[in-house]
């Protein structure tokens, strides 16, 4: 009977053992699981430190891009302009300008990138609104007449860009003005970009001022030729380098007594039984020669093919001249 009070201390001993056993394996399995945190904390870290990295050279990469774009931007000689596209589908805001382009049209940088091309592009406007009688301009609201004619303006403009949308490269002649109002006639090509996933339009404008005076000069030089050519009194025949007759003058048709241009084309100035063979050896060369050419007209016909309404013998002072483009004669 004095021992039955050790058996309740034994069951309280067995209890308090096992509670610290499981509190043993509780916070060795809290260890285990703070570990797994870590290391999936420790990856996570440097994910993110990988991450950084690739952001910062992202970065890094993305200022020499802007670094090298700027000095091809400012370096070409060309008018650069980038602009957005409006939702009526219009030429938009302008976001950057080069030095050249802000130079050439008389603007400060600040001031171009309030504009637009509309603002610098020349466009004829209408002298009247078209479909209105002088009555109806009467009647109608100003403000209704100036929408119908800015439309009108406008209209150009909404074209190409529909045309970029489209082609996204396109290249059209337009004329800027300048701050001052002068004209500059430019080539253009306008390419559609994407600007973090916003579409602008880059313009590269060239000035074409000197072109356009170069082609007026030449349309000049062409008229006062082909006016010296129709009413020149010496005969003048037009050869291309495969001796084919390009054109005859009245004068010429006159001297040979031909009706007109194909029957005189029927008729080799270069190689008839008239040019002596030293003569030919010299044209075959394609040299410039000057000869005295004497014609039978009336040994013409069968000995040469030529159609004439002579009949008598002729001399010409012939000249050909394969100088000039290697391809005219002048009898």
């Amino acid at each position: 009977m004095g021992n039955l009070p050790v058996f309740p201390l034994l069951v309280g001993e067995l209890i308090l053992l096992v509670l610290i056993v499981q509190a043993i394996f509780y916070l060795l399995h809290e260890r285990k699981d703070q570990r797994r945190s870590a290391n999936r904390l420790s990856l996570k870290i440097q994910d993110l430190e990988q991450e950084l990295r690739e952001l910062e050279d992202q970065e890094s990469d993305i200022r020499l891009q802007e670094q090298w774009f700027r000095r091809l931007f400012n370096q070409t000689r060309d008018m650069v302009l980038v602009h957005t596209i409006t939702t009526d589908g219009l030429p938009g805001r302008i976001l950057e300008a080069n030095d050249v382009a802000c130079e050439r049209l008389g603007y400060s940088h600040e001031e171009m990138l309030g504009m637009t091309p509309m603002n610098i592009e020349f466009v004829q406007a209408p002298t009247t609104t078209i479909g209105y009688t002088k009555s109806d301009m009467v009647v109608l609201p100003d403000d209704y007449v100036h929408k119908r004619q800015s439309d009108f303006v406008a209209r150009p403009a909404k074209q190409l860009m529909e045309r970029v949308l489209k082609e996204q490269v396109i290249n059209y002649e337009r004329v800027f003005e300048d701050r001052n109002g002068t004209s500059i006639p430019v080539d253009v090509e306008a390419k559609l970009l994407d600007l973090g996933g916003r579409r602008v339009v880059m313009l590269t404008a060239r000035d074409i001022s000197e072109r356009r005076q170069t082609e007026q000069e030449l349309d000049e030089s062409r008229r006062r030729f082909n006016d010296f050519f129709m009413r020149s009194p010496i005969g003048i025949a037009i050869y291309d380098a495969k001796r084919h007759l390009v054109d005859v003058n009245r004068s010429c048709l006159r001297m040979f007594g031909v009706p007109d241009r194909t029957q005189f084309g029927n008729f080799d100035m270069f190689d008839n039984p008239f040019v002596g063979p030293n003569t030919k050896a010299q044209i075959a060369k394609g040299e410039s020669v000057r000869f005295e050419l004497t014609i039978d007209f009336a040994e013409a016909g069968y000995r040469a093919g030529l159609v004439t309404t002579r009949n008598d013998k002729a001399s010409f002072d012939v000249m050909i001249n394969t100088d000039l483009s290697k391809n005219r004669a002048f009898p």
